[in-house]
């Protein structure tokens, strides 16, 4: 899933100090002088995907993709259940929120949940900053080995979110071996994290 690490982590910490300069300014409206006219700033907009290589099959590697199962191996993830209650993971879909080190909660909404294809989608918004949607595709490589295409498209909602778009694409190419590692550490029994 969302993986939680770098995705909390940024949502958490680094988008935290809002940027230089504030957020875009709004029209002045009518009769306004041309010069009193702020342009409001351009929202960026971006998309990246990774291919991580996992060691188990697609059936026991996609549910780990899931808003509860997640906790087996991304540390720290803590998702708050405002429904279903109690936490479940299915194809009904599920809302909850997480807290960032800030204190803001970042809203999540499981939109897609189908053990079949394999496929998990979420949609996670932090107020005032960004917009991200996830979506996650397990294919199986054998019995015993599998593959996932992770899946990204960050919208701004102020100039702030610029910003935090900027950092997190600088930050991207560190997150498919975080994953790989931690994935693969639950999945061989090698992880500290809890297991069920």
């Amino acid at each position: 899933m969302a993986s939680a690490w770098l995705l909390g982590w940024l949502l958490a910490g680094l988008a935290s100090t809002p940027a230089a300069g504030g957020g875009p300014t709004e029209h002045a409206g009518p009769g306004a002088s041309p010069d009193s006219v702020a342009v409001a700033a351009v929202l960026r907009q971006e998309y990246r995907s990774m291919w991580l290589s996992l060691h188990g099959p697609a059936a026991a590697v996609f549910p780990l993709f899931g808003p509860v199962r997640e906790a087996e191996w991304a540390v720290g993830w803590e998702p708050k259940f405002i429904a279903p209650v109690p936490a479940a993971q299915n194809p009904d879909g599920a809302v909850f929120t997480t807290r960032g080190r800030g204190g803001d909660d970042n809203i999540w909404v499981m939109t897609t949940y189908d053990p079949v294809e394999c496929r998990v989608a979420y949609v996670v918004v932090r107020p005032g900053l960004v917009t991200c949607e996830i979506r996650i595709h397990v294919v199986a490589f054998g019995p015993a080995a599998s593959s996932a295409e992770v899946w990204y498209r960050y919208t701004a909602l102020t100039a702030a979110g610029n910003d935090f778009i900027e950092r997190w694409l600088a930050h991207f190419p560190a997150e498919a071996p975080h994953w790989e590692d931690a994935l693969n550490g639950r999945l061989l029994g090698t992880s500290s994290r809890p297991t069920p």
